[in-house]
């Protein structure tokens, strides 16, 4: 079913076509050539990276990102490459190139939960729930690690200086988000308004 659906993709260049037909050493010949934007999108969002995926053509899916192809970018619908993903290689290589296992498209669902609608292997569905399981204890590790750090800075200065401490890292996080959005080359370089002013007579 998936397959049909992506049959549809737009043949918009010449390595669309080559995703589409599985020809590797066609799409690597192209690439090598260059001037191709990998990450261009059809009239639903998707790039080839989505028509390798759905394939579960691995190697396909390696050499797309490997040569720029976005794990991230979304289709109207809010799905990500891991959503249409199936094949326990290709979630590894998604997920290993910034595809997140919690990303939730427009309609809730998560990618594990859309693997089950269409019907994906039951390896693909367990690799899906162990990436959530990893990545949720991940979370509480780094939230234990955090938690316990500030209670031995409590422990040790006391309330008033564990606030003081916490007040210089937002300043240091401000700080550094603020020196490279350029927000500071901004204000430090604004130039001044002048309004001219006349002489009036009463």
């Amino acid at each position: 079913m998936s397959e049909y659906y992506f049959g549809a993709m737009e043949s918009a260049n010449t390595v669309t076509e080559a995703v589409q037909n599985q020809n590797i050493q066609e799409l690597c010949m192209l690439i090598e050539k260059g001037g191709h934007d990998l990450n261009k999108q059809d009239k639903m969002g998707r790039t080839v990276l989505f028509f390798a995926v759905c394939r579960g053509n691995s190697e396909l899916s390696r050499i797309l990102l490997e040569n720029g192809a976005d794990a991230t970018i979304l289709d109207r619908n809010g799905n990500s490459p891991l959503h249409w993903s199936g094949h326990c290689e290709v979630i590894e290589l998604l997920v290993n190139y910034g595809g997140d296992v919690f990303a939730r498209n427009k309609a809730g669902l998560l990618p594990r939960q859309m693997a089950v609608r269409r019907g994906a292997s039951i390896d693909a569905i367990q690799y899906f729930e162990q990436l959530e399981r990893l990545r949720d204890k991940g979370r509480k590790e780094t939230l234990s690690v955090m938690v316990s750090f500030f209670k031995e800075i409590y422990e040790e200065l006391g309330l008033r200086y564990t606030l003081l401490f916490i007040l210089g890292l937002l300043f240091i996080v401000l700080y550094i988000t603020i020196t490279i959005t350029g927000l500071s080359r901004h204000f430090q370089f604004r130039e001044p308004i002048i309004v001219e002013t006349q002489n009036i007579k009463f």
